[in-house]
Formats: C-alpha cells, sequence, structure tokens
C-alpha cells in the first residue's frame, strides 16, 4: 500500500470518514452484546455480524492509508476526543427525546395546514409586509415541505391559496359580485 497517493482530505470527506470510524467504533462496542443472540440465529449470523465489523476496520484502515501523514496525526488526536453515537428515535415517540419533533403523516400534516389556511388566511386582510409577523404564516412555512411562491402584490402569498385561486380577492369579490 505504499504506492498509494495521500492526498487531503476535504470538510465532507472528513466528516464522512469520522462517520466510518464511528460505525467501527460501534461494532466493537456491541458485536459482544449480540453474541449469543446471533450464534442462536439463522446458521452463519455470529460469522457475519463479525465479517462486517472486520470489512468496516479494513475500508476505515484503507480510506486512511490515502491521507497524508501530518493529518493522520491530527485525527488521531481528533479521534481520542470525539464521542461517536447512534441515537434511535422511534417516529412514534413525542417526548423530550424526539428534541420538539414527533411524526406526522403528510395527509395528516395537509388537513391541517388546510384547515388553517381556510379559517385564518382565506379572509385575512394582511398586506404582504404585515404577513411577515403572522404566526399563522410562520407555522405554514415552518411546516411545508417546500417553499410557496410568493406573490408580486400587495397581500399575503397565503390570502387566495386556500381556493386554489391564482387571481387577486379583488378580482374573485368581482366574479362573485356579477
Amino acid at each position: 500500500m505504499s504506492d498509494i497517493e495521500r492526498t487531503p482530505l476535504s470538510g465532507n470527506e472528513y466528516a464522512a470518514l469520522l462517520g466510518i470510524f464511528g460505525m467501527v467504533s460501534t461494532f466493537e462496542t456491541t458485536s459482544d452484546r449480540l453474541k449469543k443472540r446471533a450464534q442462536h440465529a439463522a446458521p452463519g449470523t455470529w460469522r457475519d455480524l463479525r465479517l462486517i465489523a472486520a470489512l468496516a476496520d479494513r475500508v476505515m484502515d484503507n480510506l486512511l492509508a490515502t491521507v497524508p501523514e501530518k493529518k493522520l496525526a491530527q485525527i488521531h488526536a481528533d479521534v481520542a476526543h470525539v464521542r461517536m453515537s447512534v441515537k434511535i428515535i422511534p417516529p412514534w415517540v413525542n417526548d423530550k427525546t424526539t428534541e420538539g419533533f414527533s411524526y406526522v403523516s403528510t395527509e395528516v400534516l395537509n388537513d391541517l395546514l388546510n384547515h388553517i389556511i381556510g379559517n385564518e388566511c382565506r379572509f385575512c386582510g394582511k398586506t404582504a409586509v404585515e404577513s411577515r409577523k403572522c404566526p399563522h404564516r410562520k407555522t405554514i412555512e415552518a411546516a411545508l415541505p417546500h417553499t410557496v411562491p410568493g406573490t408580486d402584490g400587495d397581500e399575503c402569498k397565503f390570502a387566495d391559496i386556500a381556493l386554489g385561486l391564482t387571481e387577486s380577492r379583488e378580482t374573485w369579490d368581482e366574479k362573485e359580485a356579477d
């Protein structure tokens, strides 16, 4: 392996390499806890678990062989002070472990957003400038997985969205009067 070119790591590569280190470290610290179960599972499960751990270790070693030696010393020092962990948070848990997040299906979220928009935004008369401070607008924008394009007009971009209108409210009001 002495003929492998050692090239500097990018920030993303360094973070990914730490992730590989975390995986290797996790295998080292957890494999023995699963040994008895793995030995009684399907034939070869314990062997496969040890093989995966060994392969992950080999991948890490091979990747480290491409890092400049000066950087290796820094990585070695960093790893001694870095704590790697895997945090498993089931999507159905709704307590402090979710750090303020909970799982809501897209269908339910859309229903809630349509309700807010239909009852709060539909008849709101806020201007585009005033709407920037609106708590409903902030909630809707935080909950949507995409960005709703702003309007070039003077009113809030959510004013007519509940009705699926592309025209302004004034145009809609004129049509209703006819």
